[in-house]
């Protein structure tokens, strides 16, 4: 039997978090604010790089 195990990566986009964001205010109005959680170092892609995406 051969290996079964092969190496994967996942591409983050920030530029679609940054949309995504940008939909979600546009949705919900000025007045409401916006809180992005961001859970375990975002699942191993970096906290602080999908944190700052939503933030921008």
């Amino acid at each position: 039997m051969g290996n079964l195990l092969r190496k994967t990566y996942a591409k983050i986009d920030t530029g679609a978090i940054e949309n995504n964001v940008r939909a979600i205010r546009a949705h919900i109005g000025e007045r409401s604010e916006v809180m992005a959680v961001v859970k375990a170092d975002a699942y191993g892609h970096g906290a602080v790089k999908v944190a700052r995406a939503a933030l921008s």
